[in-house]
């Protein structure tokens, strides 16, 4: 076990002197709005549109890692769950809904600038949706994919904490799961706000 650590620990300093790490940082938020725009149609039906807006939801943790002595290039990856339940009960019905959502992705990022205490940068990569219903008359499980591009303002609170807010817009790229669904367009914009550990 001893001799694994020393491996390990030598590759994260052999790839630390190839590859410095400039300008990392993690943080929690959630998206204080977001609106979905719908097209669905499934097999013998005809299409119908649904428009969503949504405050608050889903909580989520987001990290990055910035490489080179610039610090301009780097990776952003997120992790997002969403779990609203609801149970009704009478003396005649018991019904209830369970419905989780888990999105995750993954983004290359461009630092446009970075000022003494503001920065923007520019992201653009996948998101993966993984979502499951349950109800008195069944459950069913869905799996998206969905584009993803984002412009991302930060702003340094204090030492270390910043606040990081802006826009991303995705677009769903397929969905899996139904067998009636025929076709499903989505369009979403999201402005997501997170508190940030710098270090």
């Amino acid at each position: 076990m001893k001799k694994l650590v020393s491996v390990l620990a030598a590759l994260l300093l052999a790839s630390g002197s190839l590859f410095a790490v400039s300008g990392s940082w993690i943080g929690v938020g959630t998206n204080t709005f977001g609106l979905a725009i719908t097209r669905t149609k499934y097999d013998g039906s005809s299409s119908y549109d649904s428009t969503e807006l949504v405050l608050f939801s889903p909580w989520k943790v987001q990290g990055a890692a910035y490489f080179g002595e610039s610090g301009k290039f780097g990776i952003v990856g997120e992790l997002g769950v969403d779990m609203p339940f609801s149970h009704t009960e009478s003396s005649d019905l018991d019904y209830h809904v369970t419905n989780m959502v888990m999105d995750s992705g993954a983004m290359f990022s461009y630092k446009v600038f970075q000022k003494e205490k503001f920065g923007l940068d520019l992201n653009g990569g996948l998101h993966t949706y993984l979502c499951y219903s349950d109800t008195s008359s069944g459950s069913d499980k869905t799996f998206q994919i969905r584009s993803s591009g984002s412009a991302m303002f930060m702003y340094d609170l204090i030492e270390h904490v910043t606040l990081r807010a802006g826009v991303d817009m995705r677009i769903l790229m397929g969905e899996w799961g139904d067998d009636d669904l025929e076709y499903k367009h989505a369009f979403e914009m999201l402005v997501p706000a997170f508190l940030v550990y710098r270090f």
